[in-house]
């Protein structure tokens, strides 16, 4: 209950219906844990794929919620669990004062296949407490990739869509210590999808087209072969599918040398026949709700395929009146029934020229009714429709159920701390506001007042602001305001992020671009500040197959929170001034799964795969120096990799050294032969 003056009001908080819903806004995340030394941790691997027998490495960073608490001697446990989720391995540990601890695991070569799951555990009281974060790792028999393998449908980039003549597909295929792949036996297939067009740039604009693909289609296409480049072309024969507008893609794999073992690749681009592809701009307004003899425009524009404005003239403008009509229809068992069904009617046309830099188009809305304004070409396809609905005397309900809408947008979606938020704000109405930052809590607010129905208003985030944040805006319409008929409380909220440059290391890895077999490798890592790092290196043919993705661990501690302030209100109830009421108008209108357990009793024996992992290692600017020597046998490419951590920042960075002999030698038999065999 509120006191001012001789005013009073009250808010019923614990009722749900005053609380404001944000369903239907992007207010999803995970929870935010209001205990600032809560810990968190991060685990990583090296590869996340292993045969049994080869050593497993992981990372784990450990952090509180604040990034401020002493981490140094925390106890914690590290377990892992076979895929019967039986214990494979315990280890015991204290938290280094970096929060940056390594293991190293070797599974038995007899060890179950399948995924293995990693979890670190805070141990308080000698008791295990709760589980601090967890990673998953695959044990099973694979062989490395050999190949690295893309697909292409155009010799330049492809900004808006292709002419089916254009299309020329191509695989390139290169063996990965940095040779092409000759005369390797490559197959696709091609799939055709129905689709809308729809353009990054032009992201508020629908476009139509009226030559759409309308079945699907799936081919496979002849085998072909690479040749002394590693390319290999296909006839996808387009022509068949002309004046038509699909997605199409394709599929190749690349074999090894008569062998089974192969690497997929995947393209895909928009396929028109159309010279041009007519768009409409979506507009701010209802367009389902456009009051009696209201100004309002639409823009309309004609893109090429590079996606720029062209000229196009001979084109006709209709408009026309949709109406709902009943009819009187035989039913499958002979009766007879009345049923509604859509009749436009032609009110007028006139000859329309789209400029290059498009046009804007009024719409009429002179007379209540549906209507809708349909672009047509000389040979009368149509090109594009815009619907609208104008209101008219006689639906003062539907206009009582109109929710109010709030329109916003940020000038920018990532910040510093300080920075001052510019919110583009486009109301149905004047009045007043409420701007806040929120998360867990309201961090700052700022109250406005504007006399238009467009404005930009300001809000600072808060300097010590870090992870993202919610930009929430509650606004009440003005007393004087004629809108009477709309919710006199319209309210929106977007997310916006914090910038990690505080918390990133810049980190710098040296390393030669080519080795030998048998060589040493050098590797030099140098940091911005006095941290501990691990360096490794991985077999590039090991990361493809497990489709291992670089650590983030930022992106872990920083994820996206969810917008947990609940907020209820009674503005909602408000009415509006009894002079407003009478002078308003009635308005009216219509319109991988988990893999299988499997021991091999005849297990060949394999040579150790190209794995290099330092260790925890010093950097600082001054910089740290590893060596690894590249196994002998070896050929092909070291993807490179550091994670460095000290207290208040993290890095990560990666690069790459191919490793090539003077004479490569690569066998290709099936995996159940030995020398020992007999046939």
């Amino acid at each position: 209950m509120a006191h001012y003056g001789d005013d009073m009001s009250f808010l019923p908080y614990n009722n749900y219906s005053r609380r404001l819903n944000f369903s239907r806004f992007d207010t999803g995340g995970v929870d935010t844990d209001v205990d600032p030394n809560a810990l968190s941790s991060y685990i990583f691997s090296d590869r996340g794929l292993y045969r049994p027998g080869e050593e497993i490495h992981l990372g784990n960073i450990l952090r509180t919620q604040d990034w401020k608490s002493a981490l140094e001697g925390i106890p914690l446990e590290l377990e892992i669990t076979d895929p019967r989720g039986m214990q494979a391995y315990r280890q015991a540990f204290n938290a280094k004062a970096t929060g940056f601890n390594e293991f190293s695991w070797k599974p038995s070569v007899s060890a179950p296949t399948g995924t293995y799951s990693a979890m670190v555990y805070l141990v308080k009281s000698g008791h295990r407490d709760r589980m601090l974060g967890s990673t998953t790792v695959k044990v099973q028999e694979f062989e490395p990739d050999r190949l690295k393998v893309s697909a292409s449908l155009s010799d330049q980039p492809v900004i808006g869509w292709l002419n089916p003549e254009k299309v020329s597909a191509k695989v390139q295929a290169m063996n990965l210590f940095g040779t092409p792949a000759v005369n390797r036996r490559v197959t696709a297939s091609m799939t055709l999808s129905p689709t809308v067009p729809s353009f990054a740039g032009y992201a508020d604009y629908k476009f139509y087209d009226p030559n759409k693909f309308n079945e699907g289609s799936e081919q496979a296409l002849p085998d072909g072969k690479t040749d002394d480049k590693g390319q290999a072309t296909f006839d996808l024969n387009l022509a068949r599918f002309a004046k038509a507008t699909y997605r199409l893609s394709i599929l190749a794999r690349v074999f090894e040398p008569e062998g089974g073992r192969n690497v997929a690749a995947v393209s895909d681009v928009l396929v028109s026949s159309s010279a041009y592809l007519i768009g409409v701009k979506k507009t701010d307004a209802d367009l389902n709700f456009i009051t009696k003899a209201s100004k309002q425009s639409s823009q309309w524009i004609a893109l090429n395929p590079e996606l720029k404005g062209q000229q196009v003239d001979g084109l006709t403008l209709e408009w026309v009146q949709r109406k709902y009509v009943s009819v009187l229809m035989k039913q499958s068992n002979g009766t007879y029934k009345y049923q509604s069904r859509l009749k436009e009617t032609l009110r007028d046309s006139h000859p329309q020229t789209l400029a290059a830099k498009g046009s804007e188009i009024s719409l009429p809305t002179d007379e209540p009714g549906d209507f809708a304004l349909v672009l047509r070409n000389a040979e009368g396809q149509e090109l594009n429709r815009l619907s609208y609905s104008v209101i008219g005397q006689g639906n003062l309900s539907r206009s009582l159920e109109r929710s109010a809408e709030l329109q916003l947008k940020l000038n920018k979606t990532e910040y510093s701390p300080g920075d001052s938020i510019e919110v583009s704000i486009q109301a149905p109405y004047t009045g007043a506001g409420l701007i806040t930052l929120e998360r867990d809590k309201v961090f700052a607010h700022q109250w406005f007042k504007t006399d238009t129905t467009s404005s930009v208003q300001h809000i600072t985030i808060p300097a010590d602001f870090e992870g993202n944040g919610y930009v929430t805006v509650q606004f009440v319409r003005s007393l004087n305001s004629d809108e009477v008929f709309t919710s006199p409380l319209s309210y929106g909220a977007l997310p916006f992020k914090m910038s990690l440059a505080p918390r990133t290391q810049v980190l710098t890895l040296k390393a030669p671009e080519l080795v030998k077999p048998g060589e040493t490798l050098e590797l030099e890592l140098q940091a911005p500040v006095a941290s501990q790092a691990v360096i490794y290196a991985v077999d590039e043919g090991i990361l493809q197959v497990a489709r291992y993705k670089a650590p983030e661990p930022l992106g872990f501690f920083f994820q996206k929170s969810r917008l947990e302030v609940d907020s209820s209100q009674i503005l909602d109830l408000i009415l509006p001034e009894f002079s407003q009421l009478l002078k308003a108008s009635a308005p009216g209108g219509d319109g991988d799964g988990a893999l299988g357990r499997n021991l091999n009793p005849f297990k060949n024996k394999r040579k150790a795969p190209a794995v290099y992992w330092s260790g925890l290692v010093d950097v600082g600017p001054s910089g740290t120096k590893v060596s690894y020597k590249v196994p002998d046998y070896f050929n092909g490419k070291l993807h490179l990799f550091a994670v460095s951590v000290d207290h208040d920042s993290i890095g990560v960075t990666q690069g790459g050294t191919e490793v090539r002999g003077d004479l490569i030698i690569t066998p290709n038999v099936p995996v159940m032969l030995t020398l020992s065999a007999t046939g």
